[in-house]
């Protein structure tokens, strides 16, 4: 029996990659994610950034809206 550490899971990779505060910090983490689970954990951090970026044009447009209404 293997006494290493278990293998992270790619959602536990694509976690620590998103906690990562800059562009550059997460391209060189993810070309350090294992071969096989790489396409699955570029995926996950993609679709977290795309849904980040469309929840903030939802916000954005919803606060020109509140503040529209009051003037």
């Amino acid at each position: 029996m293997d006494q290493s550490a278990p293998e992270k899971r790619p959602r536990q990779y694509a976690a620590d990659i998103i906690a990562l505060s800059d562009k550059q910090q997460r391209v060189v983490a993810l070309s350090q994610v294992p071969e096989q689970y790489r396409d699955w954990v570029r995926e996950l951090v993609s679709d977290h950034f795309a849904r980040r970026k469309a929840r903030n044009k939802i916000n954005k447009t919803a606060d020109k809206k509140v503040h529209h209404g009051h003037r």
